[in-house]
């Protein structure tokens, strides 16, 4: 139930529970009061009473004692009453005379100064109108050694009044004496006290009661002083919850503290907290900025990078067409070889019959002229089949030399691809390896052709020394019907050459083959040259893509920054400093670009690393920066700062000296340099 109510509410309560408070205390004081009168008076008439019957012992055992000693020497009854009598009859005492003594023995009247025709009479059956008997009870007080007994009895002008009387034996006798006092002064004293009592009790009341009042007036005003002190600030602090919350959200506005109470303390707290927000609020729109300018640099390296990686794919793509052409053309070389490789087995094959034939010649001297018309169709068959030969061979000095063009452009563009394989780095180191393979088939397919020329020109050679030799056969047959020797000469030399032609032939079909073979596998080698290419293509592709999605990435981290931004700028927190995202991107990226240059993938020269002076923080730091120079971060911040320019061209400086090694470590100083420059630049930032 409480819980629903406000602090002032609660407050108000307390308030209405202390006002309950003191009017049951006035009224327990004002009952208490009472009840200590009452108590009071009955206590002084106790004391009164008792006074009295003190009073009335030492009268009563005095005057018992004095006539015990009286009446010692006496001896009749009679004498012995007559002396008490004289002894009592005038004592009178209290203000109106109304005490005196009396005696009886037993129940019998001995005295009785007031009545005096009482005596002698037993006035045993004596009694009040409450049915005290007075006389009886008396008897046995003093049989008893004395005692009191109260009853009523009337007293001239007043009425019954109570009365108080007190009896004892006379020593020596058996008489007994008493006397009694009406008490009723005792309740006209109590009257008299309780009415006293009543004026200075309600005096007491009443200046008790204003006092009180006062007191509770003080009470309630200090109390409402609280209760709109504390409403006070719990206001401001409201005030303040709700203006950021809901309002404005201003975080520079603080809750002013001129007390020392909890408020003051809770007031004190609620200023730190909103400190400390103001500076995460700051740092928020610190790290927006940062990873808005970070987001920028990513998207312009994507772009580079799509750019670089679709140069390549290009270049990809032409020496894929390039090695796809050398492999036709490879395959048409082989076609020519096997063509040239029938056509020498000819060569070889007519040299054979032409051997057969001279030899036939030589055995069959005699039959010579006859044949020599066959010898001369025969020959002119072999000449025309040899300069068929030597045509072939020079086409296939043709092919030869379009392999020796292509092998050379496929070497060219080895080196293009190994080029821009370094320029890509790590992403072109597969092809570099690519590219040196179709290098090395390129030198080998040269070397092959070389190869292959050399023993087309043995062919060549061959075939025009065999038809020189089928032109002095011609010559020879047709003088042989002069000179028969010489015709067997011709033979035997012409036999001699067939076999070498024949010999040749065979050399130049297994040279032939071997080219033919070669070129084979170098068809085989581009193939696989050509399906690694196109595999790197997809992968470059991949990258490309890669680095598509990286810029997407790249503007929903811009988005995302924005928003963060706008959620900032959502709180007042104070006129920004200095662009800090702008300010920290540039010494963001050094790192990767140190590592770069450590790796070798990037070259740099000492000089071109910025000067801690000429940099986007130097440039702020000697500049506009200066307003912030009594901070005491600011000396250090530029110590750390031109730390970290200096470790980066060492850096750099051990790299161009081919130091790489003794470079790498420093890359932890340059980071934690780094660290403290941008961890003091954050605290001028948040101040």
């Amino acid at each position: 139930m409480l819980a629903r109510l406000s602090v002032k509410g609660r407050m108000y309560l307390i308030i209405a529970s202390i006002l309950l408070l003191f009017i049951l205390m006035a009224w327990i004081a004002h009952q208490s009061s009472l009840k200590s009168r009452e108590i009071g008076v009955e206590k002084a008439g106790q004391v009164m009473l008792n006074l009295q019957k003190d009073k009335l012992k030492v009268a009563t055992h005095s005057i018992a004692v004095s006539l015990g000693a009286i009446l010692e020497n006496l001896e009749g009854e009679q004498e012995k009453y007559r002396a008490i009598r004289s002894t009592i009859d005038d004592i009178r005492f209290e203000a109106d005379k109304s005490g005196y003594y009396f005696a009886y023995q037993d129940t019998t009247n001995v005295a009785l100064p007031t009545k005096k025709e009482m005596q002698g009479k037993d006035l045993g059956g004596l009694a009040d109108k409450n049915g005290v008997y007075l006389v009886k009870d008396l008897r046995d007080m003093a049989k008893e050694g004395g005692g009191f007994v109260h009853y009523v009895w009337p007293k001239p002008g007043a009425g019954d009044v109570p009365k108080l009387s007190y009896a004892e034996m006379i020593p020596g006798t058996d008489i007994w004496i008493g006397t009694g006092i009406y008490i009723d002064n005792i309740d006209e004293m109590k009257v008299r006290i309780n009415d006293d009592s009543n004026l200075k009790i309600g005096k007491f009341i009443t200046k008790m009661i204003i006092l009180s009042g006062i007191f509770f007036v003080c009470i309630v005003a200090l109390c409402l002083r609280i209760v709109f002190g504390i409403g006070k600030s719990l206001t401001n602090m409201i005030s303040s919850f709700e203006d950021i919350t809901t309002g404005e959200g201003d975080l520079t506005r603080r809750i002013k503290i001129d007390s020392k109470d909890e408020f003051a303390k809770l007031g004190a707290l609620f200023n730190v907290f909103i400190e400390n927000l103001q500076k995460i609020i700051l740092n928020i729109y610190g790290t927006s900025e940062t990873v808005d300018e970070s987001s920028n640099v990513v998207k312009k390296l994507n772009t580079q990078l799509s750019e670089r990686l679709a140069h390549i794919s290009n270049s990809f793509g032409v020496v894929s067409e390039s090695c796809a052409k050398t492999s036709e053309n490879m395959n048409s070389v082989s076609a020519s070889m096997e063509q040239a490789t029938t056509n020498v087995e000819t060569v070889a094959a007519a040299a054979e019959e032409m051997s057969a034939a001279v030899d036939e010649i030589a055995k069959n001297t005699a039959s010579a002229r006859q044949t020599t018309d066959q010898t001369v169709a025969l020959a002119q068959t072999i000449s025309t089949e040899v300069k068929t030969l030597g045509n072939a061979a020079n086409e296939i000095d043709q092919v030869t030399a379009s392999i020796t063009d292509i092998s050379e452009q496929t070497n060219l563009l080895a080196l293009n691809a190994t080029i821009e394989a370094a320029r890509a780095g790590e992403a072109g180191k597969g092809f570099a390896v690519v590219a040196g393979e179709i290098k090395s088939l390129a030198q080998q397919t040269a070397m092959a052709t070389l190869d292959i020329r050399t023993q087309i020109e043995n062919v060549q050679q061959a075939a025009n020394a065999t038809i020189e030799r089928i032109g002095e056969v011609n010559q020879v047959i047709e003088n042989s019907s002069s000179v028969v020797n010489n015709i067997a000469s011709a033979v035997e030399e012409q036999s001699a050459a067939t076999r070498e032609i024949a010999e040749n032939a065979s050399q130049t079909a297994l040279g032939i083959k071997d080219v033919n073979r070669n070129v084979a596998e170098s068809t085989v080698q581009l193939d696989k040259i050509n399906s690694e290419i196109n595999e790197q293509r997809t992968s470059i592709e991949e990258v490309a893509f890669s680095t598509v999605e990286a810029d997407i990435n790249s503007n929903e981290m811009r988005i995302m920054s924005q928003s963060l931004a706008d959620l900032a700028n959502r709180f007042q927190t104070g006129e920004r400093k200095f662009n800090i995202g702008k300010i920290k991107i540039s010494h963001l990226a050094w790192r990767t670009t140190l590592e770069a240059v450590i790796r070798g993938v990037k070259t740099m020269k000492p000089e071109e690393v910025t000067s801690h002076l000429a940099c986007e923080l130097g440039t702020w730091y000697f500049g506009p920066g200066q307003v912030f120079s009594s901070y005491e971060e600011f000396e250090e911040m530029g110590v750390w700062h031109e730390k970290v320019h200096g470790i980066a061209k060492n850096i750099v400086a051990l790299c161009a000296q081919g130091e790489s090694q003794k470079a790498k470590p420093l890359l932890n100083d340059f980071k934690e340099a780094r660290e403290n420059l941008f961890r003091l630049l954050d605290s001028i930032y948040l101040r």
